[in-house]
């Protein structure tokens, strides 16, 4: 499958399975199937009513739709009317037969392809998705495509960075693919149960996004998810601040409350119109646009261990270094100076264009 965004989503296209629209398929066939009916009740009504006027009304209508029956099904039953008994007959017995029998032949063939076809198509469909289940790996897995999670998709899948959905209602899936004109990775289930985590691919996934409804299933859906792969970034919806400290007790890298992110952001709309106007701008995901990134120094990359001096990321990637946080720290150094270094496993918060942060992603880490 094609993305006309290019290259700026190619982890999206790898993870992208073709579409499948079973509604529209099974409508197709089933009009076929009326189609082939109707015309299979006109072979009937015609052959009955030309028995029935031919024989100048010497048999039953009954018995007239009997050898029609017979006629058009070839089944080789006596016959009621003989066709020997005028040239009439005979010719209109040949062209019911030849007419009937394709008509019939073409109705019996429509309806077993609406019985068959109706579950094949999508078993092959189901049976590649499953394989690009299998092929994840380092995705995100979003649990619950709701108000929330449906946010969370859009800004995935405008940053290029390959997902996954689990999601109980497929009906809110096929909406959020229609408005992204893309079919991804989807699995169709209860969140809650470890056999839907593992068939998402939940062992080879870097991170879960929890945006089911109620606080209480995001904190049980964290807590398996977190016992299934242990090196998972956790990232849950809380309504309720008092669940806070239970999310952060079973090891949830961070909890958002929508609530509480919306009063601030409104705030300061009021407070700080520029300032929040500038902040969503390098929030948002563009493929030109300048946007803040975060980066991880690995160890042996050729800018690992050098101070920012030394390293000049500035004048070789064109970005501009925001902060830098070693691994152990709980907070980021601002602003920082030249002579902060650059050790392996801090985290670092850049801001320039993709091109330049491309540019800057390499020099972080080994064999570039």
């Amino acid at each position: 499958m094609t993305d006309p965004r290019g290259s700026h989503n190619a982890g999206l296209r790898l993870v992208a399975v073709g579409p499948y629209d079973a509604d529209e398929a099974l409508h197709v066939r089933r009009m076929r199937v009326v189609r082939a009916a109707a015309a299979l009740g006109v072979v009937f009504a015609l052959g009955t009513l030309g028995f029935y006027l031919i024989t100048h009304e010497g048999y039953s209508l009954l018995e007239c739709l009997y050898m029609t029956v017979i006629t058009v099904s070839t089944v080789g039953f006596r016959e009621v009317i003989p066709p020997r008994e005028s040239e009439t007959l005979i010719v209109f017995t040949i062209f019911l037969t030849m007419f009937g029998v394709g008509t019939g032949l073409y109705f019996f063939t429509a309806l077993a392809s609406m019985v068959v076809e109706n579950d094949l198509p999508h078993r092959f469909w189901r049976r590649r998705m499953e394989k690009k289940i299998q092929s994840l790996k380092d995705h995100i897995i979003v649990v619950g495509v709701g108000s929330s999670g449906g946010h969370v998709v859009r800004e995935l899948f405008h940053a290029g960075s390959p997902f996954l959905v689990v999601e109980q209602e497929p009906a809110r899936v096929a909406v959020l693919t229609s408005e992204l004109h893309l079919d991804f990775p989807f699995v169709v289930g209860d969140a809650l149960e470890d056999g839907t985590l593992l068939s998402a691919g939940i062992e080879t996934a870097r991170g879960l996004v929890a945006t089911l409804h109620e606080d209480r299933d995001n904190l049980y859906l964290c807590l398996s998810a977190r016992q299934l792969n242990p090196q998972l970034r956790l990232v849950a919806k809380a309504e309720d601040r008092s669940s806070f400290e239970k999310f952060e007790k079973i090891g949830v890298n961070a909890v958002v409350s929508p609530s509480v992110m919306g009063g601030r952001h409104l705030a300061s709309e009021m407070l700080r119109p520029d300032v929040a106007s500038f902040v969503d701008g390098l929030l948002r995901v563009t493929e030109s646009a300048p946007a803040l990134s975060e980066l991880s120094v690995v160890e042996g990359a050729a800018a690992a261990g050098n101070s920012l001096a030394e390293a000049d990321l500035r004048s070789r990637t064109n970005c501009l270094i925001l902060g830098i946080r070693e691994h152990h720290d709980s907070f980021y150094t601002y602003n920082p100076g030249p002579e902060v270094r650059l050790k392996p496993g801090s985290s670092v918060i850049a801001l320039g264009d993709p091109v330049a942060l491309e540019s800057l992603r390499n020099l972080l880490r080994p064999g570039s």
